[in-house]
């Protein structure tokens, strides 16, 4: 059986503002639901990029790079993300190399 649970927040707004407010004050009680652990990542990632805190990256060059070099703490993906990287290993002398292509 799936647990659930219920919580009532008093908002002063509507729409998206008070859909938002409305997560914010319900945030202990929602604290495993998918949504506001992503929302939290994201305010995270974005408070780095505000500070320039250089503790961030983007783009599929960078975070590759980043995750080659052993630097990524959290790793944001989009799921349809339409890339693919291949590693191709020489069996004689050992040799890598690393490609990628665009997909559909």
């Amino acid at each position: 059986m799936n647990r659930r649970e219920c919580c009532f927040a008093d908002v002063s707004c509507y729409m998206y503002i008070g859909f938002n407010q409305a997560i914010e004050l319900s945030a202990d009680s929602l604290a495993n639901v998918k949504f506001i652990r992503e929302k939290k990542l994201l305010s995270v990632y974005f408070g780095e990029i505000s500070k320039d805190s250089g503790k961030y990256c983007f783009g599929v060059k960078d975070t590759l790079q980043a995750l080659e070099l052993g630097a990524v703490e959290e790793l944001i993906v989009w799921e349809n993300l339409p890339i693919n990287r291949y590693q191709f290993t020489n069996t004689v002398t050992s040799g890598k190399k690393t490609c990628g292509e665009r997909g559909m």
